[in-house]
């Protein structure tokens, strides 16, 4: 039999090697964080209702899906790749909820890209792979007050010829809701010609507005009086305050109702490329519409 200080000496040994790995894990993990390669990346909760785009009321049962990308890089290029998803229901008030989520890049160097998102029900058009607020027909969030960067253009005349140029310039928001999709199409169509940048969202500001977004409390159509928002382009690095309320407002998305059964065919045509073992409820859904297609070739809805 070993000598008891032999035995002691052993376990001393095999808990310093444990704590060491545990100490080297934690400082892989925080370095990882930081920024210095391997990275761990985090995305904030998502949250928000479905409405119909003709009665405004809640829709229930509609598929939420975020998929969680990032960008890889390496010495001769770079790429995006779909790296996670994550799917919920509607509830009975067409509300929906989708908890912070946190994913791994093994790549040396990553970064991570804007979460994208798909929401389906059948009978509806769907919001394939889009930015949560740039949606179909109108997607709405509330801000706080908030300053963005961005390039405003101009254009000059020199020995004859027109020069276009990007000058950097701020604007600031007090609390307000912001509108995009195509329902703000024609009041964008109304006042781009006269505005010196690119528009992203049409704001319209209201006094409590992450408060009244949640009861519904606020204008469910674009506004005709609402101020066109800059484009930010991040390649500049610049200041973008809206960009951090999209995780910590309550998003509204309108989806409209189809009228034709190619329609709903050409809605029901997402391509999926993760594991369909991500989001079982899309493809239960989308089976399930493809069941129904076959049953009713030919279809028209009734509008009322």
């Amino acid at each position: 039999m070993e000598d008891k200080t032999v035995l002691m000496f052993k376990n001393i040994k095999k808990r310093t090697l444990i704590l060491f790995i545990l100490i080297f894990s934690f400082s892989f993990i925080d370095s990882a964080i930081a920024g210095s390669g391997w990275i761990i990346y985090r995305e904030g909760a998502f949250k928000g209702i479905v409405i119909d785009s003709e009665t405004k009321e809640p829709i229930e049962g509609v598929v939420v899906v975020a998929i969680y990308r990032i960008r890889e890089y390496s010495f001769v290029e770079s790429g995006t790749a779909a790296v996670d998803a994550k799917e919920v229901l509607t509830d009975k008030n067409g509300e929906f909820y989708i908890s912070p989520h946190i994913y791994f890049s093994l790549y040396p160097v990553a970064s991570g890209e804007t979460t994208e998102f798909i929401i389906y029900k059948p009978g509806y058009r769907a919001f394939d792979k889009a930015q949560l607020t740039f949606g179909n027909p109108l997607s709405i969030f509330a801000i706080g007050p908030s300053t963005i960067g961005y390039m405003e253009l101009g254009k000059k005349t020199v020995n004859g010829h027109t020069i276009e140029f990007g000058s950097k310039k701020t604007k600031t928001y007090p609390e307000g809701l912001m509108f995009s999709g195509e329902g703000c199409k024609k009041r964008i169509d109304s006042i781009k010609q006269s505005t010196p940048f690119m528009i992203d969202y049409i704001f319209l500001p209201l006094e409590g507005a992450r408060d009244k977004i949640k009861k519904l409390q606020i204008p469910l159509d674009c506004p005709k009086v609402g101020k066109a928002v800059p484009h930010v382009d991040q390649t500049y690095n610049f200041r973008n305050d809206i960009k951090g309320y999209i995780n910590k407002s309550f998003v509204i998305i309108e989806l409209s109702k189809l009228s034709t059964w190619d329609e709903r065919r050409k809605t029901n045509a997402i391509s999926i490329s993760i594991s369909e073992r991500k989001w079982p409820l899309l493809n239960k859904a989308i089976k399930k519409e493809e069941e129904w297609l076959r049953r009713n070739r030919g279809w028209k809805r009734k509008i009322k």
